[in-house]
């Protein structure tokens, strides 16, 4: 399966839109929209998902203990300068 980002986020850097993920605007209904478009076509979305394996550096699961430790160390960090 591709991965999907919304513009902007940091992570949308790592995929190149309609070739190894999608990249949407940060809009409910644009979303949405998007969703339904690409799910119609699932010779593509097989594609996009193998393409993103390859290029897509991190797992998920990687990336969000990255972010849980560095945020746990920044609000220990200012903890303690209170």
């Amino acid at each position: 399966m591709p991965t999907v980002f919304f513009e902007n986020a940091c992570a949308s850097k790592l995929a190149v839109n309609g070739e190894n993920g999608f990249v949407f605007k940060e809009d409910e209904n644009a979303w949405a929209d998007q969703l339904i478009k690409i799910m119609k076509n699932k010779e593509q979305l097989k594609k996009i998902g193998e393409r993103a394996k390859e290029t897509i550096p991190q797992k998920w699961d990687d990336v969000i203990m990255q972010y849980y430790d560095f945020f746990s160390k920044a609000i220990e960090n200012a903890k303690n300068r209170e």
